[in-house]
């Protein structure tokens, strides 16, 4: 396995993409490989809301495949609070 092979497996085994006799598998699958990918191809991401979507579907994947008393899903979760915070706190939204 090539330099970084394990923690990039580690990614995948936490947010779903290798489900194989687990709990549970993520019917749409979503990592950061993915999300960094559509954001270099500079015309997926034509709106906020889309790629805010992707990051709560990977958040969610997170916690449907990985038990609550994981680092994995606790992780998602501060992960989470934290871009709401900072999209509430940075951006300005119609009420």
């Amino acid at each position: 396995m090539k330099p970084g092979g394990v923690k990039k497996l580690k990614l995948l085994l936490a947010c779903g993409w290798w489900c194989v006799g687990r709990r549970a598998c993520p019917q749409d699958p979503m990592d950061l490989s993915l999300i960094q990918q559509r954001l270099k191809s500079g015309t997926y991401y034509v709106t906020l809301d889309i790629f805010t979507a992707d990051l709560r579907r990977m958040f969610t994947n997170c916690r449907i495949y990985n038990a609550a008393e994981t680092i994995y899903y606790k992780i998602a979760n501060k992960l989470e609070s934290f871009m709401d915070q900072w999209l509430n706190t940075h951006l300005l939204f119609d009420e």
